[in-house]
């Protein structure tokens, strides 16, 4: 999915959103040639520093937070791309359970999520997020 809309792999810059430890980082720079800039957004420092460790190449590493007003610490426009997977899933956020009774709490904070990304995403950027009910078909 991320070669089909990223078509300069030199110029534009991405946003891995919720990263954690780069995964989808590693994969777009080493097996999709992805040679633009890279920025990690993770709350887990931990997380982060596994990262840093990858030698990605990051251009910053952020860490925050996405608390209840889904806010986050970029300025308007910054990214051509945003990718996230399986950061915003049941049970990955604090404060937000897997029952059916919480689904209002994550349906707001994800909305407020998505016009975050809205407002961070460079016009006619792409926002793609991934996710699945279970890891690895469990």
């Amino acid at each position: 999915m991320f070669s089909k809309h990223v078509k300069d792999k030199i110029n534009s810059v991405v946003l891995d959103l919720g990263g954690g430890t780069g995964t989808s980082s590693l994969f777009i720079r080493n097996q999709l040639q992805f040679q633009g800039e890279i920025d990690i957004l993770d709350a887990n420092i931990e997380m982060l520093y596994k990262a840093s460790q990858k030698k990605i190449g990051f251009r910053n590493i952020i860490r925050h937070f996405v608390g209840k007003s889904g806010e986050l610490p970029v300025r308007d426009e910054s990214y051509d791309v945003i990718i996230s997977t399986g950061a915003f899933v049941p049970n990955h956020i604090r404060g937000v359970s897997h029952s059916r009774n919480d689904q209002s709490i994550t349906s707001w904070r994800i909305n407020n999520l998505h016009s975050e990304t809205r407002r961070i995403g460079r016009l006619r950027g792409r926002i793609r997020s991934k996710h699945r009910e279970t890891l690895f078909g469990e």
